[in-house]
């Protein structure tokens, strides 16, 4: 398997707390449910970091701009000890500048 591929996951998706808190700011466009779109069923690749973790770079055009969104998440395919599950927890989102002119 190609580690930089758009990889559909069917899974559980859990949010950190940066995460939730990026949303409250960006309530024009993003949601929890924006998050497992994009982790479900985007067509951004996962660039993998290392062994469990990667991020997404996710481009979201508003009424002002386009915005280029980059969302940092582990995937834990035999769980932790606070989730002994399968699932992706999104650890961090952020919003890169627009260099200027």
């Amino acid at each position: 398997m190609c580690r930089d591929q758009a990889m559909p996951y069917r899974g559980t998706i859990l949010l950190g707390d940066q995460p939730r808190n990026w949303i409250s700011r960006h309530k024009s466009f993003a949601s929890e449910d924006w998050f497992r779109s994009h982790i479900h069923w985007g067509r951004s690749p996962w660039r993998w970091r290392n062994k469990n973790d990667f991020c997404m770079e996710v481009t979201e055009i508003t009424a002002r701009e386009s915005l280029t969104i980059v969302i940092e998440a582990s995937y834990y395919p035999q769980g932790t000890s606070e989730c002994p599950f399968k699932h992706v927890l999104v650890r961090h989102a952020h919003t890169l500048r627009k260099k200027r002119r």
